[in-house]
This record gives structure tokens, C-alpha cells and sequence, in this order.
């Protein structure tokens, strides 16, 4: 172990004591992502943390505690919370690729994962892509690179000798590797999207919006009951890939249902209509009507 993983894990240590004293058992806590990693890097990496929550019981004031102690751990930046009793299977939304980034998460919900699907490769490197996309830099920094040869090969995209300098050249790897000769109208469609433009604007001026929805059916559900939507049958699998992320997301968060309650819950009736759309037939729209009910139970009684 290198030494700036192993100062990672002191600092770990003393933040699970630190809610250990705070918490008892009531909570169990572990690492995910870089830092079982090769791209790992120092001080440049952040630590990301699992907690699972047994008792529902005042889970929010649990929750908002455990927040304000990560406050004072610098390296700390995200932190998904599981909830032992919510009614959606862990399993049944997470995207295997992901989940394979928390070895520990994946041992307690016993899902030895061996394969996957397109779609889940597919949505795994587009939900990797602009969680890393969030700069003005045009160029992958040598560590960017790095993960990415990480990334690709878990993701068994074919590629020669990662050798792609920006991220416009990277996109359209990921793009032309499951869309094939379909791809330009998917390029075309995301070189309009701009982080300084409001989604309903984007969407309402683009030329291209069946490709948005299918692949950002999280940030362009608002819309579905305004225009003709007709996903072709390969593209229903990577929207209900897409929307299982979200979901599975924003039980991870569940913070947002009580800071944000009436933004949060529209925006799961929304991801239920597009479900609708794409699977008239299948149970995620259900599934996503008892998250919400669910959730507002125990708000209820928090």
C-alpha cells in the first residue's frame, strides 16, 4: 500500500471512531472507489464513504449528524447512504459496474456480478464521463487518462493503446462504441448541451430530442409529456439503465426528499412517466411510485 493511500485510511479510521462514538452501532461505514485503485493519487483523490443504515428511525437527523462530522475531514466528498428498510432492492437498480467499485457493498448485498449488459456499460461510462466533465478544460489530465484506461477497460470498450488527449474525442469513443453508425446524431445532440443554458431551453431548441432523452433521460424527463418520444427497442434498455441510476442515486442522497421534497418527488413522477414510455409492461414505473410513497412515510415519522 502506498503511503498516501495508507494516510487516506488513518484519516478513515479516525472519522469511523469518530461516529462510532457518536452513533454506537447503530451504523456500519466503509471506503469505495479510488481508493482500492490504481489511479488512486494523492490529495488529488477524493474519499468517498458507504453508510448503511439499519433503523429508518429519525434516519434524516442521523444522517444530517453524520454530514456535519464529515465536515471536518478535508478529504471526504461524498457520501451515499443505504437505508435497510427501503422497498426498492439495492440490487435491482445499481448499475453492476458501479457497484463493483464498492467491493463491500457488493459482499453485504451478496451479488457476485460476472457480466453485463451493453446498456450497463453503456450508462456506466456516460454517468463517468460527466462526473468528470464538470471543468472548462478541454484535455485529460495524465491522472484523467489514467482512470480512464480504468474505466474503459472495466467497461470492455474496445481501444487501441488509450491515446485520446480531449474529452470530445473521448465522448465520441463512447458513443461510436455502442451507437455504431448512428453515432453522429448522438455528437451532434451533446455538442449543443451547455452548463450555462437551462435544461427546458437546450431541449426546447434542440433538433435532437429523442437523442437527449435517451441518453440523459435523467436531466430531460420534465419534458416527456411535451413532445413525440419514439426510443427505438435498442435504445429502451440503456433510458431504463439511466433511470435506474438515477433512482438508485437519489436513494442514496435521501436528504433530498426532505430539503427539496416538492423538486424531489416531481421529479420521480417525471422518471415514472418516461418508464412508462419506454417499458408500458415492466416494473420500474411501480417500482418508482412505492420509492415515493415510501419516502413519504417516513418523513412522516422523522
Amino acid at each position: 500500500m502506498s503511503l498516501g493511500k495508507l494516510i487516506y485510511f488513518l484519516i478513515f479510521i479516525i472519522f469511523r471512531v469518530h461516529l462510532f462514538l457518536t452513533f454506537g452501532t447503530k451504523i456500519k461505514c466503509w471506503c469505495r472507489n479510488s481508493i482500492y485503485e490504481s489511479y488512486f493519487a494523492f490529495l488529488k483523490s477524493d474519499l468517498d464513504i458507504t453508510i448503511w443504515i439499519e433503523n429508518e428511525a429519525s434516519f434524516l437527523k442521523v444522517i444530517q449528524k453524520i454530514q456535519s462530522i464529515s465536515s471536518y475531514y478535508f478529504i471526504i466528498k461524498e457520501i451515499n447512504f443505504y437505508l435497510a428498510g427501503a422497498p426498492l432492492s439495492y440490487n435491482q437498480l445499481i448499475n453492476p459496474l458501479e457497484l463493483k467499485r464498492d467491493p463491500i457493498l457488493e459482499h453485504k448485498l451478496g451479488k457476485k456480478i460476472t457480466d453485463f449488459s451493453d446498456a450497463q456499460r453503456q450508462s456506466y461510462l456516460l454517468r463517468m464521463y460527466f462526473a468528470e466533465k464538470n471543468t472548462d478544460a478541454p484535455t485529460l489530465s495524465a491522472r484523467s487518462m489514467k482512470k480512464w484506461n480504468y474505466h474503459l477497460k472495466r467497461a470492455l470498450v474496445n481501444y487501441q493503446d488509450f491515446k485520446i488527449q480531449t474529452y470530445q474525442e473521448l465522448f465520441e469513443l463512447i458513443l461510436r462504441n455502442f451507437f455504431k453508425d448512428r453515432s453522429d446524431r448522438f455528437i451532434k445532440a451533446t455538442s449543443e448541451l451547455n452548463s450555462k443554458i437551462a435544461p427546458h431551453e437546450i431541449f426546447e431548441k434542440s433538433q435532437f430530442q429523442n437523442e437527449l432523452m435517451t441518453l440523459f433521460p435523467e436531466k430531460f424527463c420534465f419534458a416527456i409529456n411535451n413532445f413525440q418520444f419514439s426510443p427505438d427497442d435498442c435504445d429502451r434498455v440503456l433510458i431504463v439503465e439511466q433511470i435506474k441510476w438515477e433512482v438508485w442515486a437519489m436513494m442514496t442522497q435521501p436528504w433530498l426528499f426532505s430539503n427539496h421534497t416538492e423538486t424531489t418527488f416531481r421529479h420521480l413522477e417525471n422518471l415514472k412517466e418516461v418508464a412508462l414510455v419506454v417499458e408500458p409492461q415492466g416494473e420500474l414505473a411501480t417500482q418508482i411510485e412505492s420509492l415515493s410513497v415510501y419516502m413519504q412515510e417516513v418523513l412522516s415519522i422523522s
